[in-house]
């Protein structure tokens, strides 16, 4: 009964086009009728919406004890103009309108009829008993099946499905019928189906007598032959889809009874957590006393970490009254403790505290319980001259629960005096850099110039604070402009030092070399603090460098055209020339390479003279170097003795004599080989 109001209320309370998500192990039991279910497999449900499957629910309010305060006035709701109502009558009268005229009622998923459309006497006929609006329940016995096979096609495809041939019989008399189902698209989640009746008249029969009937009924039974098996093979997919979903279903329901094992065994855990629990309860109480055991002790050691900080610090009262003081205190200030405790903090020494600023400030956090970090108070005392302190104080609460002052004193007299050394070694620093006659810049962590010298600022021409603003980029030449910025930024990614040449303008307009060195900086601690960069004007030697690289490409091109002569030379000389220079390793010769050579030498050895210099001998005569040609190499390096002798190559049809010479020149050997036969001999 409980579940039934609780499904009542949902479906009360539910959107038209909102949905029902239910757990694996809850259904919705007798209330089918006014859900539909969209998704099997994770319980997803929708609202029916027509008026037939509401349910109905008993609400038993409880009486207020007092009058209740009248309500505004409210417009009640008119049933009648529910949107989803109207919206259905008006697609169901436009469809009707435009395509359809005969009798047709509108159903939802489960063939309950929700309106009536022309007269429907003829197809559908309400039963006796208990009254239903049940498609299937008032339509004719002959038309039950291919109305839901009818509405189930159109479900399925989700197109109109029509039927024909069906025949009824009304009072003896025989009707022949067409049926077809349209589904209906609005704006719920819920299927709707039109089905249209229309009695169709049978054109007359060619034949006559029982032949005609014969063949008629023939016709019949083939066309409904067809039908069935189409059915029937749609209804094996369906099966076989129903068989594959119980085979799921069961695979959950064993799931469901694991999981439901498991949580049985998690209830015996939790149980067994609950005793666990309770004996945890009684080691945290004596924890617990433990703990203030520990408090207790950490109170007197902050007592200790109180006297012995190297900051002087004072605990004051709501009064304003110095309760205690750390040795720090007295040591730096030179005051005995019979003399501070107990007095008011104005009234110490020769009233060094009474300052207007701290009074309000220590007014505030005695009433308003505010803080104050960094106060700076510089004040002259008589026996230990200046300080200059920060003071520091807020409330803190004591044992016992009582309330004080902490106040906490940080003598930074060092620091003001140091600070003060750094801005004159500042001062003298820019002085030095000011009179140096080279651009210097310095620029912080952001990449941004913060300092440029004064040489810097006479040579550009503009003021300090354009340049700083990235301006000086605008002064680098077009050309180099975009190589300098970048290896300006990948130095400061990377922390690098660089050096760069670029041309930069000057406050006349002409352009001039600077070779730019710049370097990172750091502070003591290692952190990056940005980079110190230098200019020297350099255009004097870049213009002297330039004009020795044009003669040096001068120099080049003739030296290459005095190569070229001279290997046309060789090429012109009867006999084959080549220079092989020696390869030392471990001071001694372990090879020759081709330096240069004349076409004769190349032709007697087939090779381009391209592919022949620059590789090794032993490559290029592999058969001869094995055979000595080697040693004589080394043996005419090493005693400069040239060689010269004369051998004769057998060649068919042809016998021919070959004078060779080896002389060693520039730590290398000059191999010449000439044809030196008789005039009538090769």
């Amino acid at each position: 009964m409980l579940q039934k109001k609780a499904i009542a209320t949902f479906h009360y309370a539910l959107n038209p086009t909102g949905y029902l998500l239910l757990g694996k192990s809850e259904t919705i039991g007798s209330s089918a009728p006014f859900f539909a279910q969209l998704e099997k497999n994770y319980k997803i449900y929708v609202r029916k919406n027509d008026v037939t499957s509401r349910p109905t629910f008993e609400m038993n309010p409880r009486m207020p004890e007092a009058d209740p305060m009248e309500e505004p006035n409210r417009t009640p709701k008119n049933p009648k103009a529910d949107p989803a109502s109207r919206d259905l009558d008006t697609v169901v009268d436009t469809l009707l309108l435009s395509q359809y005229v005969p009798a047709s009622v509108v159903v939802n998923q489960d063939l309950d009829i929700l309106q009536f459309r022309g007269s429907t006497g003829l197809f559908l006929e309400p039963l006796p008993g208990k009254a239903s609006l049940n498609l299937l329940k008032m339509a004719r016995p002959s038309l039950l099946f291919e109305l839901r096979n009818t509405v189930h096609k159109a479900h399925k495809s989700g197109e109109p499905i029509r039927k024909t041939g069906l025949e009824i019989k009304v009072k003896s008399k025989t009707h022949q019928v067409a049926i077809e189902a349209v589904p209906l698209k609005t704006a719920t989640e819920e299927r709707l189906f039109l089905i249209i009746f229309e009695e169709v008249t049978t054109p007359a029969l060619q034949e006559s007598g029982k032949t005609g009937v014969r063949v008629r009924r023939i016709k019949q039974l083939e066309e409904e032959l067809a039908t069935l098996r189409e059915d029937l093979h749609s209804i094996i997919e369906e099966q076989e889809a129903n068989n594959e979903e119980l085979q799921s279903a069961n695979e959950e329901i064993i799931s469901s009874n694991e999981e439901l094992q498991s949580i049985n065994e998690e209830l015996e855990t939790s149980k067994e957590e609950i005793e666990s629990a309770n004996e945890e309860l009684q080691t945290i109480n004596q924890e617990l006393q433990q703990r203030n055991d520990q408090l207790t002790e950490a109170y007197a050691f902050a007592e200790d970490i109180f006297s012995t900080i190297r900051e002087a610090t004072l605990v004051l009262n709501s009064d304003l009254r110095v309760m205690s003081a750390n040795q720090a205190f007295y040591t730096i200030f030179r005051v005995r403790p019979e003399a501070t405790e107990g007095r008011l903090l104005y009234e110490l020494g020769n009233r060094q505290w009474d300052i207007p600023q701290l009074r309000n400030m220590l007014d505030a956090v005695v009433q308003e319980d505010a803080q104050f970090q960094g106060f700076e108070v510089a004040h002259n005392f008589p026996e230990i001259g200046e300080k200059v302190m920060y003071l520091n104080a807020r409330k803190v609460v004591r044992q016992h629960s009582q309330e004080a002052i902490l106040v906490a004193i940080e003598d930074i007299t060092e620091h003001r005096q140091v600070q003060r050394m750094l801005s004159e070694q500042e001062a003298w620093f820019h002085t030095i850099v000011d009179s140096a006659p080279t651009l210097i810049w310095v620029a912080g962590p952001d990449a941004r110039y913060k300092y440029l010298n004064t040489a810097w600022t006479a040579y550009a021409g503009h003021p300090p604070k354009e340049e700083r603003l990235h301006g000086w980029t605008a002064d680098i030449h077009s050309d180099d402009r975009e190589a300098y910025l970048a290896i300006y930024r990948k130095s400061f990614e990377e922390r690098l030092p660089f050096s760069f040449e670029y041309r930069l303008r000057r406050n006349d307009g002409e352009y001039r070399w600077m070779q730019e060195k710049a370097s990172p900086l750091f502070k003591p601690d290692g952190t990056f603090n940005g980079y110190l960069g230098t200019c020297t004007d350099v255009h004097l030697q870049k213009t002297l460098t330039q004009e020795l690289d044009l003669r040096v490409q001068e120099r080049t091109r003739e030296v290459q055209k005095t190569a070229e002569s001279l290997q046309a030379v060789l090429n012109s000389s009867p006999a084959s020339i080549a220079y092989f220079k020696a390869i030392p390793e471990s001071n001694d010769i372990t090879d020759f390479t081709l330096v240069v050579c004349n076409q004769n030498f190349a032709t007697l050895n087939n090779q381009p003279v391209s592919q022949m210099q620059g590789r090794q001998a032993s490559q290029l005569f592999p058969n001869q170097w094995s055979a000595g040609m080697f040693d004589r190499f080394k043996q005419v390096v090493e005693t400069g003795e040239p060689v010269y002798e004369e051998q004769q190559n057998s060649i068919p049809d042809t016998d021919r004599w070959w004078g060779s010479s080896i002389i060693k020149y520039d730590g290398g050997l000059v191999v010449t080989r000439l044809n030196v036969s008789g005039p009538g001999e090769g």
